[in-house]
């Protein structure tokens, strides 16, 4: 055999070792392509390839590493309120949580969530800003707006239902399928209200600090944790709207005197849309006591005089967005061995008892 002959072999070996799926090991979820990527680590696509009923479902995988979560201030907290927060809630417009799985050899934790295929709302506002560069209030349409916030507001409603508040709501933390579904996503600094008096209270601050409502950025050493949710869906409904955000500033004292002062410009050709404009006008109403109610908000005339059931498929204007329908599953069914090897992320995987997959085991720390 000659040395071309013997390096096309070792080309084509390293081809299809790369061309070979991996799996979260001993559980029958393939790992594909990454998603997107976190403090803690990286989201994957997954695909559920256990005989049965849910064979073939598409799947996202959040990849944890334990040792990052340990570096980071409140890692572990935050991720136990995420798996709590997400365990209680079951809505077409929340993500949901399928398993955890946490495999102590590999010091990783591993989400299986409910995959949301398209592009988070953030995305698609970038994409529609850079297609209308010169266009002052380049939001979305109304009708899309009242969609997209509809579905927004009956989200968070159960969540607040469920005793828990969000705290951190904007369009980067709403992801839309391919078929324009919106979920709410990243529980990661959400609360549940028991750790809360009956009225709500709490001295806590956590959050995008532009989605912040005015009693958070004056200072106010308690305020109403439901309210903080209520005005950052108003925000968000003003950059669907607006293409932008209501307040600004260089410096964080700078946006928070902006915000605290709870003066804000909406543009012309959105003021023209008065229904609308009213609803953003009370979920940003600057005294909390006086803040629309999201049950209001769903109430509205606004949201009573479109079709709010109506889906807009591809937001973004074309199909360059979102996880490709069956890649990976044509992928999987395509490879020659399904051995489990490694789980992508660079080390040996375990198989059988040596994994470790307790909820419990999580919760604990």
């Amino acid at each position: 055999m000659s040395k071309g002959d013997k390096g096309d072999n070792k080309n084509n070996k390293d081809s299809k070792q790369q061309r070979k799926l991996k799996k979260i090991p001993g559980h029958e979820v393939v790992l594909g392509d990454v998603l997107g990527e976190g403090a803690y680590g990286v989201v994957r696509e997954g695909l559920r390839v256990k005989e049965g009923p849910k064979f073939g479902q598409r799947v996202a995988v959040k990849i944890i590493s334990r040792k990052l979560l340990r570096k980071t201030r409140n890692g572990q907290q935050h991720l136990k309120r995420e798996i709590n927060c997400l365990k209680k809630l079951k809505h077409p417009n929340i993500i949901l949580l399928f398993d955890v799985i946490d495999n102590e050899e590999l010091d990783k934790i591993y989400l299986v969530l409910e995959l949301a295929n398209y592009k988070s709302l953030q995305d698609i506002m970038d994409d529609h800003r850079a297609r209308h560069p010169d266009t002052e209030g380049s939001g979305l349409s109304e009708e899309q707006c009242r969609n997209l916030f509809h579905q927004l507001v009956l989200g968070l409603c159960e969540c607040h239902n469920k005793g828990i508040v969000h705290r951190d709501i904007k369009p980067a933390n709403l992801q839309l399928t391919s078929e324009g579904v919106l979920k709410i996503i990243d529980f990661g600094v959400a609360e549940s209200l028991e750790r809360f008096t009956q009225l709500d209270d709490t001295e806590k601050f956590a959050g995008t600090p532009a989605f912040q409502p005015p009693e958070v950025a004056n200072g106010s050493r308690s305020f109403k944790a439901l309210k903080v949710d209520v005005w950052a869906a108003g925000v968000t409904l003003y950059v669907m709207a607006t293409g932008s955000v209501p307040f600004a500033g260089d410096k964080i004292d700078e946006l928070y005197g902006n915000i605290g002062r709870g003066v804000y410009v909406v543009p012309p050709q959105v003021e023209a849309r008065r229904d609308m404009c009213a609803v953003i006008r009370g979920l940003m109403e600057p005294d909390p006591d006086r803040r629309m109610a999201l049950e209001d908000a769903l109430d509205h005339e606004w949201l009573k005089g479109g079709d709010v059931t109506k889906r807009f498929k591809n937001l973004a204007g074309e199909d360059d967005g979102g996880v490709k329908g069956t890649s990976l599953l044509d992928r999987y069914l395509d490879q020659d061995s399904s051995d489990e090897g490694s789980d992508g992320e660079g080390t040996p995987s375990p198989t059988g008892d040596e994994r470790g997959d307790s909820i419990t085991k999580v919760m604990s720390g």
